[in-house]
């Protein structure tokens, strides 16, 4: 695909889609934020992912976006482990299908029909927020806050429900592009960079004690 900068496209929150773009004015720096049900039809278990974006390269991205197919490998590649996402240990989000056979009062999906949502978006001159609710897990929900200070940093904050029991342990996940390479800094720190050694960006973690 051509890329080719927009330079005048600001954040937007589509409510209907359960979809936050977050971006900068120079187009350098743009991520996408979604929960719920885009569609009916194609449904990933990807509520609460993030796919973070510089200068037209894919920093976190979904592997499985392309996949439409039923086999094995293809319904891995659309669960939950796949996406940037937070999840429950040993748990995968409960995909509800939509029956669109029958009598035309079935068809009638146009609606989120799970409790994952975007619940909204808040925008300032100097920073963006979005949170979501992540549902379909059994141990209950999660809601994910995602802070931008339009300066390039993101602010990725996760917390579970009351539901959730005290000792669940919650995993995020972050798939980086192929041609990236990821160095480790202890515990609570990261480093992406391209094969020829350029930082693109820095990950660091704060536990909630």
């Amino acid at each position: 695909l051509k890329y080719i900068p927009s330079k005048t496209l600001s954040s937007k929150f589509f409510s209907k889609s359960n979809i936050v773009i977050f971006r900068d004015l120079d187009d350098k720096v743009w991520a996408s934020f979604n929960s719920g049900y885009k569609t009916h039809v194609h449904k990933h278990a990807d509520d609460g992912s993030f796919n973070l974006f510089y200068k037209g390269r894919d920093i976190f991205f979904d592997p499985g976006f392309l996949s439409y197919e039923e086999n094995e490998e293809s319904k891995i590649i659309k669960s939950s482990s796949f996406h940037n996402t937070v999840k429950p240990v040993d748990e995968e989000i409960q995909i509800i299908r939509q029956d669109l056979s029958g009598h035309l009062e079935k068809m009638r999906y146009e609606n989120n029909i799970s409790r994952s949502k975007v619940v909204g978006f808040y925008c300032t001159d100097k920073y963006e927020a979005s949170l979501a609710i992540i549902s379909g897990y059994k141990s209950g929900e999660i809601k994910r806050l995602i802070i931008y200070d339009r300066n390039g940093y993101f602010l990725i904050y996760d917390y579970k429900s009351k539901d959730i029991i005290a000792n669940q342990v919650l995993e995020q996940r972050f798939n980086i592009g192929c041609d990236l390479d990821l160095v480790i800094n202890g515990s609570s720190e990261a480093l992406i960079n391209d094969l020829n050694k350029n930082n693109l960006c820095e990950i660091r973690q704060f536990i909630r004690t």
